[in-house]
């Protein structure tokens, strides 16, 4: 019980939300700007495993400033309504967010567990104020845990309700790391390995009509009706792991499976689903596309422990296999969902007496879209996950919202987007990174990553004006396509923390993000929000940054 609290107390706490989703589409992000919560081992100290009640708290308050996030800089003598409303994107903003969990045991093999998010901007009284979501406070755990079996060498165990998900085996999970709505099965057959399975209503976009019940509960206010029902977005599927089969090496091979359901643009934003294409979102007809994919991978660790270091290694490699159907008759392709993404990391930790040196390096690569070479439409989303962790720093991941993959979603179905600002779409990236902690007191942190897109095009955009494109796709969608494959950029963040105790951590972070060649080509706003340099001059792309600082307590 103890060790799931932890878990979820150390990735939870509330973030400014860059742009609206449905509620379960957050992960829970770390409230702080860097990690300050403190290691916690899964054992835990006897008496604490005595206690009935467990408990976690988490307060942080922290102030930001950025400027240029669209790329696009703004000159303060021009007084044009257009440039200003184009260019001007500089903001500075304070909140705070306390979260707090708690699991009680009901029984010895029963527990119940709840968690949750308070948050809110400075100033005018919105600490506290609805949400998107129409609600004051972010529930990431709402569950419990049964123990059915217990015989000491082999456990079933399952957890119903709201919870936290991962593949596991990795900090940045980009295969699979979100919150559940569903249950979750446990069987630990002890030396023979163990199986975690789960299925998860990932989105539900019909609201029952003419249930009386319905009307108190919490739901859309957009319904989504007809479709004989067939509303919904599942997530399923398990992982299988050998965990120490030799000293320090464990291995997880996983297998998930999506099945689209449909949902009309309207609930929280105008973004329609790729789950009703064949029917126009549902004026044409009453069904749902059936579209769905698949991902099956596995993923290797090994640790080394010596007297003067510790060294972790990990290997990782997924593919993806579906199909997003869309209305040939109007001379669209069906898109398959088929591609490869792999990955690997190192890191290493040393205690040299006054100063602890950790040394950080990740590499992830996912095949991103490909475009037919005779009309340039897309055929294949190239890889695309069950929706796992953000990449980069407080610029690209914090601020930007960026994925490397494509991924299934509760309300957009496959969310694909290449050329927006919140990128979700594949990517490579290279991160390496060093931290320096001095007398246990202070934490210098110094990060870099490398970002490159791997969609590909055979499309020669210089004949975009020559195509009869179908409905819904148009000539800027085909230029945009001179992008890809290209550089994405640079990200570069140094943190300082000062650890005043054992629960409170005051902390100051920079970051920059220098643009690449992907964003020297401007492009329509039809095509994207992220519209790159102004009038194609690469000269004037302008850098992101970011300042933030604050303090976090934590107990």
């Amino acid at each position: 019980m103890k060790f799931k609290l932890f878990l979820l107390a150390a990735i939870t706490g509330a973030a400014v939300a860059p742009n609206a989703a449905l509620a379960q589409e957050y992960g829970p992000d770390d409230a702080s700007s860097i990690n300050v919560t403190r290691e916690l081992d899964e054992e835990v100290d006897e008496e604490l495993e005595d206690e009935k009640l467990s408990w976690d708290f988490r307060l942080t308050n922290e102030f930001h400033s950025f400027d240029n996030l669209d790329l696009r800089p703004f000159d303060p003598d021009e007084i044009s309504p257009q440039e200003i409303e184009q260019f001007d994107d500089r903001q500075m903003f304070g909140y705070t967010s306390v979260s707090a969990g708690v699991a009680y045991d009901v029984l010895d093999d029963t527990t119940f567990n709840f968690g949750g998010v308070l948050s809110g901007m400075w100033g005018n009284d919105q600490v506290g104020s609805a949400t998107d979501f129409q609600t004051p406070i972010y529930v990431y755990d709402l569950s419990v845990d049964w123990t059915a079996v217990d015989t000491g060498t082999f456990q079933l165990s399952t957890t119903l309700g709201r919870q936290g998900y991962a593949i596991g085996g990795v900090s940045d999970d980009y295969f699979f790391k979100d919150i559940v709505d569903g249950v979750s099965l446990n069987v630990d057959m002890g030396m023979a390995g163990r199986l975690r399975l789960m299925f998860d209503v990932f989105g539900e976009a019909g609201r029952p009509e003419n249930v009386d019940f319905a009307d108190f509960i919490g739901a859309n206010a957009q319904t989504t009706n007809n479709f004989d029902g067939d509303t919904d977005v599942y997530r399923y599927g398990g992982v299988y792991e050998m965990l120490d089969i030799v000293d320090g090496f464990d291995l997880r091979a996983f297998g998930y499976g999506s099945y689209i359901g449909a949902a009309r643009a309207g609930q929280l934003d105008d973004t329609t689903s790729t789950g009703t294409d064949i029917s126009a979102q549902g004026q044409l007809a009453n069904f749902a596309d059936e579209d769905y994919t698949f991902m099956f991978g596995a993923r290797a660790n090994y640790t080394l422990v010596a007297d003067a270091f510790e060294l972790g290694l990990m290997a990782e490699f997924a593919r993806s296999q579906g199909i997003d159907r869309k209305n040939t008759n109007l001379g669209l392709y069906d898109v398959n969902t088929n591609g490869n993404a792999y990955g690997a990391a190192a890191n290493l930790f040393t205690d040299l007496g006054a100063v602890d040196v950790e040394g950080r390096l990740r590499f992830f690569r996912a095949d991103g879209n490909n475009y037919t070479e005779q009309d340039g439409l897309l055929f294949n989303h190239g890889f695309v996950s069950m929706k796992g962790s953000e990449i980069g720093g407080i610029n690209m991941e914090r601020y930007a919202g960026w994925h490397p993959t494509s991924y299934v979603s509760g309300f957009k179905g496959i969310f694909d987007n290449p050329q927006d600002i919140d990128r979700k779409a594949g990517t490579m990236l290279v991160r390496a990174g060093a931290g320096f902690t001095f007398v246990d007191k202070i934490r210098l942190d110094l990060d870099g990553w490398f970002y490159q897109d791997t969609s590909e095009t055979n499309f020669d955009v210089a004949r975009a004006p020559e195509i009869d494109t179908p409905f819904g796709i148009g000539q800027p969608d085909l230029e945009a396509q001179e992008r890809l494959g290209k550089t994405l950029g640079y990200e570069l963040n140094a943190a300082l923390t000062y650890i005043a105790n054992d629960a409170l951590s005051l902390y100051g972070i920079g970051g920059i993000f220098l643009p690449g060649e992907f964003y020297e080509i401007e492009i329509e706003r039809a095509a994207g929000t992220a519209l790159g340099a102004p009038n194609g001059d690469a000269d004037e792309l302008a850098d992101f940054w970011v300042v933030s600082g604050g303090a976090t307590l934590a107990f």
